[in-house]
């Protein structure tokens, strides 16, 4: 779960399986009681991980025993867990090249990105409202 700031989170829940861990629903953006609402109604136990439960741990405490809060060491992993979790894949050869790599965006940016182009072309970008458009955008969650 990472801060997605706004008062929600980026999320997706993983379950242990032979060699590793397999995601179980799709990426995510939430609020942290949305989540909690869907962990509830789900009846699984979880241990919630990254800076986002750390920061909104209030909103799961009603889980009680269902959950468990993971420490700094699971909201930042070291080089070596991540490592761990990656070697399963490398050993069964399953590699992704560097040029197939993609930012994945789960909402939409804080800014118009045209409001950029606007501004550099000496307009004011207030008296214009359109649509707006993620293409070539960077960032944004």
């Amino acid at each position: 779960m990472i801060d997605a700031r706004r008062g929600e989170v980026f999320c997706a829940l993983y379950r242990h399986a032979p060699g590793g861990v397999v995601r179980v629903t799709d990426y995510q953006v939430l609020r942290p009681d949305q989540l909690a609402a869907g962990i509830e109604a789900r009846g699984d136990e979880i241990l919630l991980c990254g800076d986002g439960a750390l920061l909104y741990r209030e909103a799961f405490e009603h889980l009680g025993e269902q959950s468990e809060l993971g420490g700094l060491t699971q909201a930042s992993p070291s080089a070596a867990a991540l490592v761990e979790l990656a070697l399963p894949k490398m050993l069964r050869e399953e590699f992704t090249s560097p040029l197939e790599v993609t930012p994945l965006y789960l909402r939409r940016p804080d800014i118009d990105p045209n409001v950029e182009h606007r501004l550099a072309a000496g307009g004011s970008g207030a008296s214009s409202v359109g649509p707006r458009s993620t293409k070539g955008t960077v960032g944004g969650g």
